[in-house]
């Protein structure tokens, strides 16, 4: 079986019968990017589909399967077929399992960041000490971040790579990320640098204006990157390819929104408020920097990793 030489098929025979791939999507209940996808040779037709896409394409389904046409009617090349058919239909089984394991882990990240978020925002620690808590903060970002470069790395052929960074909607959900990402480092960075400057109103009124002035922000922040995440991880299930590199940005921007919400609740100095400040951002700056580059070291190193 090989996916190339299907999809070359499927698209020779789509064109002879003048059909587009939204066309040919409607009349075999599929939409059109996963036609793209089966004649680019990302995937390979579902086993329910096959029938249909024959009858339709007037081309059998051995054919389709092994991409190319041939006059073997043999019981051998019949028996060929059906170890070829068997074989797809556990592969697809398989990508099924992972697409349901991906779901899981999905919303996993999602609640244990939202519990994090909840506790830290609202000043209810789960530990006291604010060194073992930042600890906390950004070994679950590690641990999340490694995660998701496992699958992003093991989920995506070179060819998929290209594709993701030239895709608008890729770059757009990424360009957000980034502009929230450093919207918080700069928000929290001005209000933290002032109070060690002693620029603050000490105001108790005030500076409670201040503090729920930077949570709102933060929490905005949060919010966003959560929707990113979210819209990331339904286009991975949905079209079972790997995740694009942008949601590095978007999960350390959640986490770095936690961790200046739980920093906000440990007020004791101003110059320590600075010192937390400088070495949380540090952390969560380093960590899905290293990420992308592994990410992109793997595919450009490896232009036939799948």
């Amino acid at each position: 079986m090989d996916k190339k030489k299907t999809g070359t098929l499927i698209r020779e025979a789509r064109i002879k019968k003048n059909y587009t791939q939204s066309e040919l999507g409607d009349l075999i209940g599929v939409s059109n990017k996963a036609v793209s996808r089966w004649e680019n040779g990302d995937s390979f037709p579902d086993i329910g589909v096959l029938e249909n896409l024959s009858g339709i394409l007037d081309v059998k389904i051995q054919d389709i399967v092994v991409g190319e046409i041939s006059a073997d009617d043999t019981g051998c090349g019949k028996e060929n077929i059906i170890t070829e058919v068997i074989r797809m239909a556990k592969l697809q089984e398989k990508s099924k399992r992972e697409r349901i394991i991906y779901c899981l882990g999905g919303i996993v990240i999602l609640l244990y960041s939202l519990f994090l978020a909840l506790t830290g925002m609202n000043g209810r620690f789960v530990l006291e000490s604010h060194v073992t808590q930042g600890v906390i903060y950004v070994a679950s970002l590690a641990v999340i971040l490694g995660a998701l470069l496992w699958q992003a790395c093991r989920g995506v052929n070179h060819k998929q790579y290209i594709d993701q960074g030239r895709s608008r909607k890729s770059r757009w959900m990424s360009g957000i990320a980034v502009a929230a990402y450093l919207y918080a480092v700069l928000v929290t960075g001005i209000i933290v640098a002032m109070a060690a400057n002693g620029k603050l109103s000490p105001d108790k009124n005030k500076l409670q204006s201040v503090g729920a002035f930077l949570k709102l922000q933060l929490i905005a922040v949060s919010a966003v990157n959560s929707v990113l995440v979210t819209m990331e991880f339904a286009r991975i299930i949905k079209e079972g390819t790997a995740a694009h590199y942008g949601i590095f940005v978007s999960v350390s921007a959640m986490y770095m929104a936690m961790l200046y919400g739980d920093m906000l609740h440990r007020m004791t100095t101003a110059h320590e408020v600075l010192f937390m400040y400088c070495v949380r951002t540090a952390a969560v700056v380093i960590l899905p920097i290293i990420c992308i580059l592994i990410y992109d070291m793997v595919h450009r190193g490896n232009p036939q990793h799948s």
